[in-house]
């Protein structure tokens, strides 16, 4: 294990404990979504030239994901 993935960990613990401790647990998801760097891993896997294609995908995918959400969440059809 490098230091950065120890870096990562330490952080990652952090961003998780905290939130926990400092808040009602209500909006816990939110901050639990960002702290396993998924998105690190997932740059380091599609950085190759030959995976291109790839990091495409993920991006239009995600891109699609993000616009359906901001639909929902303009016309409040959110939640229910």
């Amino acid at each position: 294990m490098c230091s950065s993935d120890l870096a990562l960990f330490g952080l990652s613990i952090a961003f998780g404990v905290i939130p926990a401790i400092a808040t009602v647990l209500m909006s816990f998801t939110r901050y639990l979504s960002v702290i396993f760097p998924v998105f690190v891993t997932l740059a380091d896997a599609l950085a190759p030239k030959s995976w291109r294609w790839a990091l495409a995908a993920v991006g239009t995918c995600l891109l699609a994901l993000q616009l359906v959400l901001l639909y929902r969440h303009v016309t409040f059809r959110w939640a229910g």
